[in-house]
């Protein structure tokens, strides 16, 4: 019978919660082993606990942020000659890996499911996962942008949905939101202006505001006007916030959203391509001398089509000199998926926006998709 997870936290050495899973991983195995994290960037895999033997990182195709696609941690595997990798899966997303250095004997599900959820309640008291997932300090900025993130990979009602934000360890103005709910679920993709602590203290205030909108019962207006008395209220001048917030629908297939000075929420499709929905448009929220929408629009979703939502730092990504990203880099990005899902087009933008030309990333760059099921 699978034990309770909450076993691995008993007693003080919940920061001892990675030694502890290995250990019981070679046990029940008889076989060497490790755990892994992603990185922050979603670019490597490394090693928190286990056999020295095994590597200190691990490198990988690009992952949705500090979280990995299920598909993608059993691909892993290929990264071990003659072992085996074990993913610790936890509602879509694996939060963590197990890698042996030779096949483990036995079932191993059970510890699996207790493990992952074990690691996730554990990060709630020690720093331990968090840290081994840096490879070097966050600015102060960028730190609390990760702590109000949600999680990378997640499920609402008829719908999958990912997200993430590049660069991690700077900047930290922009914020993703989702949230599950009975028929579908809540989305926003926001950008302060400028960088650094102002912009993240402007952006973890409207997020409070956002959420404390949804969490009281309103809707996507009230929402908005939250943000923008929450920003007002500052009294800083001439701050301010893009946005669009957005809400799914899931008995109707459809989006409702308001676009407040933001680039516009996009729905691409692998024969159609990438197209901007229109509607909903009002002014960016904070700035008193200006009113926010209260008109959102809404468009039916197909089942084989995503809503892309990014901010300025995807489409504005450019060498000096040259063309921006775009439109048109977002579009052979999605085009060049082998298999269309939220998690792949949300790896696919991060590794183009990257790679784009080998600058650093001097603007946030956030990216929200939901792929209806």
């Amino acid at each position: 019978m699978a034990r309770d997870p909450l076993e691995l936290l008993e007693g003080p050495l919940v920061a001892r919660v990675a030694e502890r899973l290995v250990s019981e991983a070679r046990v029940a195995t008889g076989a060497p082993a490790a755990l892994y994290v992603a990185d922050l960037n979603g670019r490597s895999l490394r090693r928190v606990a286990g056999d020295d033997a095994l590597p200190e990182e691990l490198e990988t195709a690009q992952l949705v942020g500090p979280e990995i696609p299920a598909p993608q941690a059993a691909a892993l595997a290929q990264a071990i000659p003659g072992g085996a990798v074990l993913p610790l899966t936890l509602r879509g997303r694996a939060l963590s890996v197990l890698v042996f250095s030779e096949p483990p004997s036995g079932d191993l599900d059970a510890l699996a499911t207790r493990g992952a959820a074990a690691l996730e309640l554990a990060e709630r008291y020690t720093d331990v996962l968090a840290g081994a997932r840096r490879h070097r300090a966050c600015s102060a900025a960028a730190e609390l942008q990760q702590d109000l993130l949600p999680p990378r990979i997640s499920q609402l009602e008829g719908a999958e949905v990912a997200g993430s934000i590049l660069p991690a360890y700077d900047v930290g103005g922009d914020w993703i939101d989702h949230c599950a709910m009975a028929d579908g679920g809540w989305l926003g993709v926001a950008d302060a202006v400028g960088k650094g602590p102002q912009a993240s203290a402007i952006g973890a205030i409207a997020l409070g505001a956002y959420r404390a909108a949804r969490r009281g019962g309103g809707d996507l207006a009230d929402a908005a006007a939250h943000i923008h008395e929450a920003i007002c209220a500052l009294e800083v001048q001439e701050i301010f916030m893009s946005a669009v917030l957005a809400a799914w629908d899931a008995p109707s297939a459809s989006l409702v959203w308001l676009r407040c000075g933001h680039p516009p929420p996009m729905v691409w499709h692998a024969r159609r391509g990438l197209r901007a929905l229109g509607g909903g448009d009002g002014p960016v929220l904070g700035l008193e001398r200006l009113d926010p929408p209260h008109e959102p629009a809404h468009a039916a979703i197909a089942a084989d089509e995503l809503v892309v939502l990014v901010s300025d730092g995807v489409l504005e990504r450019a060498a000096p000199g040259e063309e921006p990203f775009g439109e048109d880099g977002l579009r052979r990005a999605l085009d060049a998926m082998a298999a269309p899902s939220a998690t792949a087009a949300v790896a696919a933008i991060l590794q183009a926006v990257g790679t784009f030309h080998d600058g650093p990333l001097r603007d946030d760059a956030s990216v929200l998709v939901l792929a209806p099921r």
